[in-house]
C-alpha cells in the first residue's frame, strides 16, 4: 500500500506509522518519517478534514525533521566506492600464521 501524503490524515497514518524508526533501526522507516514531517511542515498550521482537526507544531516538526536526517545521514549504509576507500576488516584468517603443528599438544615449530 503507498503512502497518502496529499490528505491531513494520511499523513499523520504515515507520521505516527513510523515513529519508531530510531528503536527498530528502520532506514526505510526513517525516510518516510522525514517524508511526513515534510508533508506536514508543508500544509497550513491547522486544518480540519471531515469532523477531524488537525494542528501542527511548526518548530517541533522542523527539529524532529532535523533529528530525523541526522539519524538517516549516519545510518545510511555506504556505496561501494566508500565500502572501498575505508574496506572494514569481516574475517581475519590466521590459518597460516606462524607454521605450527597443530596435531600435537606442545607447540613445536613445522620443519
Amino acid at each position: 500500500m503507498a503512502d497518502d501524503f496529499s490528505t491531513p490524515s494520511g499523513v499523520k497514518t504515515v507520521y505516527e506509522d513510523t515513529l519508531g524508526y530510531d528503536v527498530d533501526q528502520s532506514l526505510a522507516d526513517a525516510k518516510r518519517h522525514a517524508k511526513a514531517l515534510r508533508a506536514m511542515l508543508g500544509q497550513v498550521q491547522s486544518s480540519s478534514e471531515g469532523s477531524n482537526q488537525y494542528a501542527w507544531n511548526m518548530q517541533t516538526l522542523g527539529e524532529q525533521l532535523d533529528r530525523c536526517l541526522q539519524w538517516i545521514a549516519a545510518n545510511r549504509s555506504q556505496t561501494e566506492a566508500q565500502r572501498k576507500a575505508r574496506p572494514a576488516v569481516l574475517h581475519a584468517d590466521f590459518s597460516d600464521f606462524g607454521k605450527y603443528d597443530d596435531t600435537v599438544s606442545t607447540y613445536r615449530k613445522r620443519a
